[in-house]
């Protein structure tokens, strides 16, 4: 029951908060539209909005971490990761500052935990019992590691195009992480699971703020924080990294289509357009952003319950089937917007 306290303790402390964040954003006139064409371009929203979600969740994150005071060197790592995530991310939300700027940061934030020792030194083997050792070659796991938290902060990023849509999926997926946690016997099971309580809460706790109609948007911050936290849980809860895959099922294939395309096309994958699954459903099948947002959540509940119960292959063929569903209804998508046009 304390941990589903510390939850409520951080969702709390989060929805105080972020409305002082909005108040501090409009009077200091950071509320305003991207001034960068294509980002304005990929903007769903029409009016001046706040993008200091990510100010906001940090700000819960710590304060109700602050009652596990003293935090050992880990905790201590990868809260520092937030914060340069979380400060980036406030220099984007008023510069908008350039993308591969931004990705230096997020390998800094990944260095950070790396430092600390949380590193992808194996993964389950999907075809036998046992694991599968990567730790043959001492440097290995950290660009592994690297690659896969900076991945993972991208594409959650990427999936905030709506009202709702990314706190709610972060949520959910940090809610099913602190519950499989609880299957460790190591005494990494009550820190694993107590930040992945946290993180739960204070992305919910957010949510009151962001859900249409949004009265405050993640920014980098927030979205880049959602992704580094499940990715450092994820690790931490013993390189369940199927269980993550697997439950941002939807945001991973959405990511792993749209590099495609644009490097098909010829464009840096680091810069936005408005070809995302939420584009599409809002733009060409005139979806709102409610239903946007919940059928994002509802297709990550699914897929983090079948995480539950399913074994390491069956959340590979699971992960894989959504994939190619998405890939079907992009390609689809994209061949009738050619027809219109």
């Amino acid at each position: 029951m304390l941990i589903f306290g510390y939850f409520l303790l951080a969702g709390i402390i989060t929805a105080l908060v972020t409305p002082l964040i909005i108040r501090l954003y409009k009077k200091m006139h950071w509320d305003k539209a991207h001034a960068n064409k294509i980002q304005t371009f990929k903007d769903t929203h029409q009016k001046n909005v706040p993008r200091g979600g990510g100010l906001a969740i940090f700000i819960g994150l710590l304060c109700t971490l602050s009652f596990l005071w003293p935090w050992n060197f880990t905790l201590q790592m990868i809260l520092l990761g937030a914060f340069l995530l979380t400060a980036i991310g406030v220099l984007d939300d008023i510069f908008d500052l350039n993308p591969f700027l931004r990705l230096l940061v997020n390998l800094a934030a990944a260095a950070c935990v790396i430092y600390a020792g949380i590193t992808i030194d194996f993964v389950t083997n999907p075809f036998a019992s046992g694991v599968l050792h990567l730790d043959y070659w001492w440097w290995l796991p950290s660009l592994i590691t690297l690659v896969y938290l900076t991945f993972l902060i991208n594409i959650t990023n990427w999936a905030k195009g709506v009202d709702g849509q990314m706190p709610g999926t972060v949520a959910i997926a940090a809610i099913f992480i602190g519950f499989l946690s609880f299957r460790l016997t190591s005494h990494q099971v009550e820190m694993t699971s107590i930040l992945s309580f946290i993180t739960a809460g204070a992305f919910t706790g957010f949510l009151f703020w962001n859900f249409y109609p949004q009265r405050i948007m993640p920014g980098y911050g927030g979205g880049a924080l959602g992704g580094f936290l499940l990715g450092v849980l994820s690790i931490l809860s013993g390189a369940k990294l199927a269980t993550l895959f697997m439950v941002m099922a939807l945001p991973i294939a959405d990511a792993i289509f749209t590099i495609m395309r644009r490097i098909l096309a010829g464009k840096s994958p680091f810069w936005g357009d408005r070809g995302h699954l939420h584009h599409k459903l809002l733009d060409q099948f005139g979806w709102g952003r409610r239903r946007i947002a919940i059928f994002y959540w509802l297709v990550t509940l699914v897929m983090g319950i079948l995480a539950l119960i399913l074994p390491t292959w069956g959340k590979i063929v699971a992960f894989i089937a959504v994939l190619i569903l998405t890939f079907v209804f992009l390609i689809r998508a994209k061949i009738l917007s050619l027809r219109k046009n």
